[in-house]
């Protein structure tokens, strides 16, 4: 994967609380606490979307 996929400090902060919030679902979900795991999923799902729709996009591709 040799593309170009540079973007703003940001939005790089963005992403990376996206990561933070995904990992805290795993482990939650590692550790038997679903209720935490389903918390942490819909806040990354949701700060996701945010972003994407910041950007003016989605998760489909051109033309689906």
């Amino acid at each position: 994967m040799n593309e170009d996929l540079r973007c703003s400090s940001r939005f790089e902060e963005k992403l990376r609380d996206i990561r933070d919030l995904l990992y805290r679902a795993v482990q939650s979900n590692i550790g038997k606490e679903p209720d935490e795991a389903s918390t942490a999923t819909k806040e990354a799902y949701e700060a996701l979307s945010t972003a994407l729709d910041s950007l003016q996009s989605n998760l489909k591709k051109p033309g689906a």
